[in-house]
């Protein structure tokens, strides 16, 4: 099942600039490591924001950004815990952890209202700690909600 990208609307008369990217299969994300998201599919990239196969966002005009990500993890065992975090220029900028749910699964979804200035770049990174690999799937999106 794959994520439906959502259209980009604008906010206070402002139209939005942005990119919505998603996962079209499960990404196999290894125990016990912070592994970036590797993103293979655009919903919409009204601007240019979306770049190469890795679908790290750089920031092409300065403004106020709204960041969202959204990861699934899937049928991993029923210990650790599970972790997604927004990344800006390299560094963790917020993220969501939380343990296990009854049968595994979770999701995590870091989101935050933020600054860019030019050449600002925003990635994706997960990480598990519950023995084995597990599955991932998710969907990043960033957009200019004002200058």
């Amino acid at each position: 099942m794959a994520f439906r990208p959502l259209p980009l609307t604008g906010v206070a008369n402002n139209p939005a600039k942005g990119a919505n990217v998603f996962d079209s299969v499960l990404k196999s994300l290894p125990n016990n490591a912070i592994t970036q998201q590797p993103f293979d599919s655009v919903g919409s990239n009204d601007g240019g924001y979306v770049v190469g196969p890795t679908f790290v966002i750089p920031a092409n005009m300065g403004g106020l950004y709204l960041i969202v990500a959204f990861v699934t993890f899937n049928n991993p065992p029923n210990a650790g815990y599970r972790e997604a975090a927004i990344r800006l220029n390299g560094a963790p900028i917020i993220w969501d952890n939380s343990g296990v749910g009854p049968f595994g699964n979770m999701a995590c979804a870091p989101t935050i209202l933020r600054p860019l200035v030019p050449g600002d770049v925003v990635d994706v990174t997960a990480f598990q700690n519950s023995g084995l690999a597990c599955n991932t799937f998710g969907a990043f999106r960033l957009f200019r909600v004002a200058a």
